[in-house]
């Protein structure tokens, strides 16, 4: 992947006393994972205590877990347009969030900086025990009603549209970003900037007929779910219209799959290409050529793998962020 040089927004969370109420439930974790993965390109999931710096999280230094927390952060600046201690809340009442993405494109915030756009819906897995209510955070009437309860809707401004450009509004006002939000039981808030989306993912978590098929075709799904951090991608490669802000610029054409999984307790990620159809040397080659991380190497499954363990320094640092960079979450600056 070409070098694009970063400026992380970091999200401060502060002041939380006890992250995540249980631990992760299997089946609330696989049911959200199914929702996401039948209707998103990438998906990634992070407990709620490495999320908050609390817990587990201390384990890897901080410069990595930063950057494993960059795909978050979007939800801190959302839900941070609602109420400054929306995040930290729901952070507190929930064991997890899991992120879809899909439809990556190039900035169009100031100057042509920022963080790429894309249509994202987070899950928030609400703990066994907790007490979590949406709708104390909204004052105003729901935007819409859905099968399940009401939705939420608001605006904030998360620079993700250039004044000069798409977008602009009256006076010369940048665009604000729509955001959605919904509570489905005591099991999971919901969070996008697309209402399609949010409907759908809503109507598969609320079935009540539990099917994981499109779980079953992932490779090493049963292990990357135990970690407290994962990411899966499954290439749509006929859906790329830009390629370099979806982080597919050294991705092999016909390459099936990208993964990663961290294990806290020996402070390393993992980092599989699963190629497919298409030449796995090859495929590895282009991705090797063009990232920090050491190189990946044919593991005995015939899946393309490397390991990249953390040690304040500088070039883990940069591996983690190239890890994350091929699932789609990239910054131009």
């Amino acid at each position: 992947m070409r070098r694009i040089y970063r400026m992380l927004m970091v999200a401060v969370v502060a002041g939380i006393l006890c992250v995540g109420c249980r631990s992760r439930d299997p089946e609330n974790v696989s049911r959200a994972a199914s929702a996401l993965m039948g209707q998103s390109e990438s998906v990634f999931y992070a407990g709620s205590g490495f999320l908050a710096g609390t817990n587990s999280s201390g384990a890897l230094p901080e410069k990595p877990a930063e950057n494993l927390r960059f795909p978050f952060v979007y939800l801190d600046l959302a839900l941070a347009g609602v109420q400054d201690h929306f995040y930290s809340d729901v952070l507190r009442s929930s064991n997890g969030v899991m992120l879809g993405a899909k439809e990556f494109r190039a900035p169009q915030g100031s100057l042509g900086l920022g963080a790429v756009t894309a249509q994202r819906c987070f899950v928030i897995m609400l703990g066994a025990d907790s007490r979590f209510d949406l709708r104390q955070y909204f004052h105003a009437s729901p935007a819409a009603t859905l099968s399940n309860g009401p939705v939420w809707q608001w605006a904030v401004h998360i620079d993700e549209f250039d004044p000069g450009h798409i977008g602009t509004m009256p006076e010369g006002k940048p665009r604000l970003s729509q955001l959605f939000a919904t509570q489905v039981g005591h099991d999971y808030v919901v969070v996008a900037n697309n209402l399609e989306d949010l409907q759908e993912v809503v109507n598969k978590l609320a079935s009540s007929g539990a099917s994981y098929g499109n779980l079953t075709a992932m490779h090493g799904w049963e292990t990357i779910r135990r970690h407290e951090v994962w990411g899966y991608r499954r290439y749509r490669h006929t859906e790329a219209t830009d390629t370099m802000a979806a982080g597919m610029a050294d991705v092999a054409p016909g390459t099936e799959a990208f993964a990663c999984f961290l294990d806290l307790r020996k402070k390393t990620l993992t980092a599989q290409l699963i190629p497919g159809p298409v030449d796995g040397a090859r495929a590895a080659q282009r991705l090797n050529a063009r990232n920090a991380f050491p190189p990946l190497m044919r593991s005995e499954k015939g899946i393309w793998e490397t390991s990249i363990t953390f040690s304040n320094d500088e070039k883990s640092d940069e591996a983690a962020w190239d890890v994350v960079g091929l699932f789609g979450f990239i910054v131009y600056s």
